[in-house]
């Protein structure tokens, strides 16, 4: 066996194959008191028998345990060479088996497997991971980092949150040629028991189906300073009967709470019902449509982005519709003017010249409200779909996360469900609106209600609309910059 191998190294020599470019992958998997490394070197197959070559000169018949005995080799080296730090002080690691043997591999690449665990001190609340393996050599580098529930990750090297609370910058997994990415750094402290309890009990709800796999999430969900973005993982793990009434529980939830986000027509609700006496069928309609609308365009952004996935990202389309969004809004506005503010003023200087001709003008009344009525409606699904056209870039990536995971079927209600909740939030609104405007409407003077307050109304949805359109041509222009 080792003679052929002896041939095959000659035979490599004579015709090298592969790259020259080194592979490092670590998963780090982070506990309270407790860090476990597993490491991988990709060394190139030519490089490694170059160096077997060496090792081997002195040895007559080459053996299994020769070789055996230069991977051990490889491997103390590998493990000397990954330091970590425990606030800042060196911390030694501790070897495990792996179930994964090393110096194997095939005409690119040889494998050698580490798995390293270090006991941290008490009240460590920062490590950094240092990989000073094959300095000198051309590499790539992939970091995964797995968060315990015990643990709450402040900070991390591979990770850059905005203001906002969006993660902006991610590079866990990511296969990089940097030589900063050597070096990972994380900060963290330990979760209290409360949140501790919920934070496992929620992950095993909609978690994997594993007690090792639950214990852990990925950093990009585990980090504090990130506004946490759950509705992808209601699709991941297995849908038993309680999962999938979870999921879709959170999903209304989180629908709810996204209408009380900015852009979503709370304030254009109020102002279009308090302008002109509605019923409680007119909120009812506009939630209504509100659902559809974003349901749909939830649908056909996702078609899009599968469609156009190598040429055009799913984000760089969001500005569009936010500016649809804010134009139809305007839109709207301006008609409600037109039709509340001029309209109401024509009506007037007729009445006022027009004492002879009661009949005509009772005909014309009755013409003008049925018209209004027509156009008021118009204005209603108008309103309507302009509440749900800029969808949420969440329930987007939920629809992808279950087209990725062939659950295209779960992915459709959970989208549904996420738009019924903000339908709920907006037809509640408009049903209070109602309630207490058909009691000031009992109170106050009717002359009042009936001509400042449309107005005011109408200008307050077209500022609101102007206000929606400028916010979506600045995120066009910055899709430009």
């Amino acid at each position: 066996m080792f003679l052929i191998l002896w041939f095959w190294i000659a035979a490599a020599f004579a015709h090298p194959f592969g790259s020259d470019l080194f592979g490092h992958k670590t998963q780090v998997w982070l506990e309270a008191d407790r860090v476990e490394v597993l490491y991988l070197l990709e060394v190139p197959t030519p490089v490694m028998l170059r160096e077997l070559k060496v090792f081997l000169s002195d040895v007559d018949g080459p053996t299994r345990a020769d070789h055996d005995q230069h991977t051990e080799e490889i491997l103390t080296e590998l493990a000397d060479g990954l330091r970590l730090l425990g606030d800042d002080k060196r911390i030694a690691w501790k070897r495990l088996d792996t179930e994964v043997l090393s110096g194997l591999g095939d005409s690119r690449f040889i494998a050698y497997h580490l798995r390293l665990e270090a006991i941290l001190p008490p009240q460590t609340r920062s490590i950094k991971l240092v990989n000073g393996n094959r300095p000198e050599e051309r590499a790539l580098f992939a970091t995964d980092v797995m968060v315990s529930n015990t643990v709450i990750l402040e900070v991390s090297s591979q990770l850059v949150v905005g203001a906002d609370g969006h993660i902006e910058v991610n590079r866990g997994g990511q296969w990089r040629g940097e030589e900063a990415e050597r070096e990972l750094s994380l900060s963290f402290r330990e979760r209290t028991g409360l949140g501790r309890a919920v934070r496992e009990g929620y992950v095993r709800l909609i978690g994997p189906n594993s007690s090792s796999e639950t214990r852990f999430s990925d950093a990009a969900v585990a980090i504090s300073t990130a506004k946490p973005d759950l509705l992808p993982g209601l699709v991941k793990g297995e849908l038993s009967p309680r999962a999938i009434i979870i999921a879709l529980l959170t999903a209304l939830f989180l629908g709810a709470a996204h209408a009380f986000s900015p852009g979503h027509g709370k304030a254009l609700v109020a102002a279009y019902l308090l302008g002109e006496r509605r019923t409680y069928r007119h909120a009812l309609l506009l939630g209504g449509v509100v659902t559809a609308t974003h349901t749909v365009t939830v649908f056909v952004l996702g078609g899009v982005a599968l469609a156009l996935s190598h040429v055009l990202a799913p984000e760089t389309m969001l500005p569009w519709m936010e500016l649809a969004s804010g134009l139809l809004v305007f839109g709207v506005g301006i008609q409600l003017m037109r039709t509340r503010l001029f309209g109401r003023a024509g009506h007037a200087h007729g009445h006022d010249h027009d004492h002879d001709h009661d009949h005509d003008h009772d005909h014309a009344e009755a013409h003008a409200k049925t018209y209004a009525d027509a156009q008021s409606g118009n204005d209603l699904i108008a309103l309507g779909i302009s509440g749900g056209i800029a969808p949420c870039p969440s329930a987007l990536v939920l629809l992808l996360t279950a087209i990725s995971f062939h659950r295209i079927g779960f992915g459709l209600v959970l989208v549904t469900f996420f738009s019924l909740g903000l339908a709920l939030v907006v037809a509640g609104l408009g049903v209070l609106v109602i309630f207490f405007g058909s009691r000031l409407h009992a109170h106050v003077d009717g002359r009042w209600l009936g001509t400042i307050l449309p107005g005011f109304s109408a200008i307050l949805v077209t500022v609101i609309g102007a206000g929606l359109s400028l916010v979506g041509m600045q995120a066009v222009i910055g899709l430009f910059a």
